[in-house]
């Protein structure tokens, strides 16, 4: 039996796969877009590593890197998107020789339909199929099959207890998980109990991104500007576009980045969140931000909320800290001693420092001896 845990994201799909004793095996991320095809636009040779072809239920659909769609839009996650995504990570980890391979399958879901029991449990059984468990489709051209012996749904942003250990001395701590559809938000008291939780819905870096465009599209007037060609993630990374000309009203394309930013932060997030009674900008508030959005908008975060600067704590592991949540909530029952689940969650950490907490194919590199000196792994329960 194989255990996989999926954070299936609107941005990114990341997940691990563990042995059945709990050693890791694999690490996958790929984007998280899919589209019904066509049979003859399957081309294996121009494919990359990241991108796959999938036949289910008599229909062809591409899913991962190179999918020439947006993002997915919709609010929920039970969708046939997240269900294409879902099925492509469990199938890249299983081999040939992995036919009706059994699963236990850990998956996310965001924290306000969470509370929603009706909607928890049709997601669930989305996944689970109609065939009691029972998989297959075909993916790049080879058939699978495997057995889904559970599926285990879990809230997003809800395990930052091993980065709540490096805040001390604290009141009240809010956790903001920043992703591709929304942003998560959790407040725990001082002892690490969850006492608020919910989601802003379309605050995410998705809408961020097409907000940027909107916003570039008005501020130039010139049909030879190719704004679909725009990487405006990287935009947004690196506060520049090149090649596009003067931008009316800004001195150049990083003060245009700036603007749209900032106006979306404010607008989407601090004062969303501060018509709900939290401000994040009061000095003395410790706040943890995490999701793969936080990395992308560090710089715009700290220079907005420059009273509070001091108190604000951003996750290195950010993109993958869902995963490892829903991995320590798994697990943690199985071990009876801090050092059992040490041996265990560590070299989880130790592996994504390794690849830089970045973007990368399955496989793990051997030798792994690197420790993140920001944690205290003996603390984590």
């Amino acid at each position: 039996m194989k255990i996989i845990v999926v954070d299936p994201g609107k941005n990114e799909v990341k997940s691990f796969c563990f042995s059945n004793n709990g050693t890791l095996e694999y690490v996958n991320s790929f984007p998280s877009k899919s589209n019904e095809i066509i049979e003859e636009r399957f081309l294996e040779e121009d494919s990359s590593l990241r991108q796959y072809r999938m036949e289910l239920n008599g229909h062809n659909y591409m899913v991962g890197e190179g999918v020439d769609t947006t993002y997915n839009t919709e609010l929920t996650k039970n969708t046939l998107h997240h269900k294409l995504c879902i099925y492509a990570t469990v199938a890249d980890f299983l081999t040939e020789e992995d036919h009706d391979e059994e699963v236990l399958l850990v998956l996310g879901y965001p924290s306000t339909d969470f509370q929603n029991n009706f909607r928890r449990e049709d997601y669930q059984r989305l996944i689970y199929g109609d065939k009691d468990g029972h998989i297959e489709f075909v993916q790049n051209g080879k058939d699978v099959s495997f057995q889904l012996t559970n599926v285990i749904v879990l809230p997003e942003g809800q395990a930052m207890l091993p980065r709540m250990t490096e805040v001390e001395d604290y009141y009240s701590l809010y956790v903001l998980d920043i992703g591709g559809q929304n942003v998560n938000f959790r407040e725990f008291d001082n002892k690490g109990n969850a006492k608020t939780a919910f989601s802003i819905d379309a605050a995410g870096v998705n809408y961020l991104e097409t907000t940027l465009e909107a916003e570039l599209r008005r501020a130039i007037e010139n049909p030879n500007v190719n704004f679909r060609g725009i990487d405006y993630n990287e935009a947004i990374l690196t506060g520049k576009i090149f090649d596009i000309g003067a931008i009316e009203g800004f001195s150049d394309s990083t003060a245009f980045i700036n603007n749209v930013v900032q106006n979306f932060i404010k607008k989407e997030i601090v004062s969303e969140l501060a018509s709900r009674g939290y401000n994040i900008n009061v000095q003395g508030q410790h706040i943890i931000f995490t999701g793969g959005g936080s990395l992308l908008l560090q710089p715009y975060l700290e220079n907005l909320l420059q009273g509070n600067k001091s108190n604000l704590i951003f996750s290195k592991s950010a993109k993958w800290d869902n995963c490892l949540s829903y991995t320590i909530k798994a697990f943690q029952e199985q071990f009876t001693t801090n050092e059992q689940f040490t041996s265990f969650i560590k070299p989880l950490y130790t592996e994504l420092m390794k690849n830089g907490y970045a973007n990368f194919y399955k496989g793990l590199t051997p030798s792994a001896t690197q420790d993140d000196d920001t944690m205290d792994f003996n603390r984590v329960l």
